[in-house]
């Protein structure tokens, strides 16, 4: 481990307030703050920029102060949001405060930032503020937002504030601890900035080490000075590290510092590096994965039929598969149809995989789905599929099923896995991503129903993976009912661009393998009808108010011109319908039942 200065690992170690450092935040109640309260005044360690004179002040309530700054509070003290807040002078419930206001005019742009540095705020004091009934207080929910991992998460464990203690890391279903082997300063900037601060303070190890029964997840951890996620810099292992001890856990110090720049990162930001969903598919090489393989032997992230867990394993070459499945592979991946494919013992362009077979009987009933929860299969193995000669290999042409688009056409960008990225619609000629203002669960798995899924895992926005500023925004206030299959069902192409919404509101979805009915769509599924005007429609429309009219002219003789202009208007526009949404495969040639997944 490099250590820094003695000087900073003296402060490190022997500072009686651990995690006293500018920018925590911590909850008073009659003049005393304990570590464990989620209700009380709001004070904040803060000082000048480029001044070491911090002091611990209170946060004006002020007009620019509301619910999204509440939360943010609460999510850097590390609960799950705020229930109430307001002005200490409303409440008697947690005393008087006597510190001086020390921040001003807080504004966050968003309600998921982690911590108040990434908001303004100024540290001008207006007159207005200097009453302590002016003072904020929260009331924030008792649950941590922890509870709820997603792996790579990570938290700060054992010290007296939230910014300061043991760095832990969610993987595999379980909290771990990072060994300190070549972490260094770089590491430390990236692990502050997946927590919403700017920059570390002096890392040390051992002095909050975890329990004998807690893993250790991470070791060696090597990150780039333009990390921001710990997530980017070391994926999940499978199994925990043994060559380290507990007395050498990373324990970390995380602060705002105006010199560098400021964490975009929200409550779900950094879990895109890590385990894929149920489903996911990928090309091994040599027992390496990259996501630009477009050949290598396929794997799949599935259950077993004796376990609930999924894991990476392959798919068995028996006599059930065939060209239709293995281009299926390669639709599923991105790539336009299968070139080669066979299994792996025929070939030495790949390499040996050791992993385990985990799928068996693959049969598509179309080579246009998108898809293998599209076809039947099975997780019971038989003998003749033990050997790692039976996996399955591709040779997918490297051209993109999206390099030929259609309007109304989706992408997920950005990802490792194709399963997994930022939401892209194909407009007026040009690939743009979707707005999060009102996208829900049913909108996302609408989206992913489109893309050969049945369910997705989650959705959320994520400035790493928002799109380039030259980028258009073509939907906003997406709205889907759950029985749609095409996100075009919901709103068509527009003719111009969303001005409300920001890059940083980009819609980021994982979509995985459900339960639920799997999705009916192919390739071309979802495509917007012709827009040529239908001159027969048009035809027919005015005999049918001939014929209606010549019924109704012995009592209404008037009607006559009425009927046939109304008929002509009607059938002119059925026949104009320039964005009708194709949601059946009622244009293709192929078979697109719906197949049942065997359930792991």
């Amino acid at each position: 481990m490099k250590y820094l200065s003695i000087f900073a690992l003296f402060v490190a170690l022997f500072s009686s307030a651990q995690g006293q450092y500018r920018g925590t935040v911590r909850l008073v109640k009659n003049g005393v703050s304990l570590s464990n309260f989620s209700s009380g005044i709001v004070q904040i360690y803060y000082g000048p920029s480029g001044s070491y004179m911090t002091s611990w002040g209170n946060i004006c309530d002020d007009s620019s102060f509301d619910y999204n700054e509440a939360n943010v509070i609460c999510n850097q003290l590390g609960y799950d949001g705020v229930s109430t807040y307001g002005r200490a002078g409303n409440t008697t419930s947690y005393g008087t405060d006597a510190a001086a206001t020390i921040v001003d005019d807080v504004d966050c742009f968003s309600s998921s930032y982690l911590t108040l540095q990434q908001c303004s705020l100024s540290t001008d004091i207006k007159s207005s503020c200097i009453s302590d009934s002016e003072d904020v207080y929260v009331s924030c929910y008792t649950t941590r937002i922890w509870e709820n991992p997603y792996p790579g998460q990570i938290r700060l464990q054992g010290g007296t504030y939230t910014s300061f203690g043991r760095l832990e890391v969610y993987c595999n279903g379980q909290w771990g601890t990072v060994c300190d082997d070549s972490f260094d300063a770089t590491d430390a900037r990236a692990a502050c900035r997946q927590l919403g601060y700017s920059d570390y303070t002096p890392y040390v190890s051992g002095n909050f080490a975890g329990p004998s029964s807690q893993p250790i997840w991470l070791n060696n951890v090597t990150c780039s000075s333009t990390s921001n996620c710990l997530a980017t810099c070391e994926s999940c292992p499978a199994t925990q590290y043994h060559n380290c001890g507990h007395n050498r856990d990373v324990v970390l110090g995380c602060e705002f510092d105006d010199f560098y720049i400021f964490s975009s990162n929200t409550l779900r930001t950094c879990q895109y590096a890590t385990l894929p969903d149920r489903g996911t598919v990928r090309l091994i090489r040599n027992g390496v994965f990259l996501s630009t393989y477009s050949s290598g032997i396929v794997q799949i992230y599935y259950g077993s039929s004796s376990s609930t867990a999924s894991r990476w394993g392959n798919i068995c070459y028996d006599t059930s598969f065939a060209s239709t499945e293995a281009n299926v592979i390669c639709n599923q991946l991105g790539y336009n149809g299968v070139s080669t494919y066979g299994g792996a013992g025929s070939t030495t362009s790949y390499g040996t995989d050791a992993a385990a077979t985990i799928l068996d009987d693959v049969n598509c009933a179309s080579s246009s789905y998108l898809t293998l929860q599209q076809c039947s299969l099975s997780t019971v193995i038989k003998s003749s599929c033990v050997s790692n000669s039976e996996d399955v290999y591709v040779s997918c042409y490297t051209t993109r099923i999206w390099n030929n688009p259609y309007p109304g056409q989706i992408r997920l960008q950005g990802g490792n896995y194709s399963s997994y990225g930022r939401l892209e619609v194909y407009c007026n000629g040009q690939w743009g991503t979707v707005c999060d203002d009102t996208f829900g669960p049913t909108d996302a798995r609408v989206a992913c129903r489109q893309l050969g899924y049945s369910d997705y895992d989650s959705y959320f926005t994520d400035n790493i993976l928002a799109g380039s500023s030259s980028q258009p925004i073509w939907l906003d206030n997406v709205f889907c009912f759950s029985s749609y299959n095409c996100l075009a069902n919901c709103q068509m192409c527009p003719s111009s661009q969303s001005s409300r919404c920001e890059h940083s509101q980009d819609v980021i979805i994982r979509c995985r393998y459900g339960y639920g009915t799997a999705s009916s769509n192919t390739l071309s599924t979802c495509q917007y009808a012709d827009s040529r005007i239908d001159i027969g429609a048009i035809i027919g429309g005015v005999i049918a108010a001939f014929v209606i009219c010549c019924v109704l002219i012995i009592s209404i003789p008037i009607c006559i011109c009425c009927c046939l202009g109304v008929g002509i208007e009607a059938a002119t526009r059925g026949g104009n319908k320039t964005k009708n949404v194709v949601t059946g495969a009622a244009t293709m040639d192929t078979k697109t039942e719906v197949v049942t997944v065997s359930n792991a």
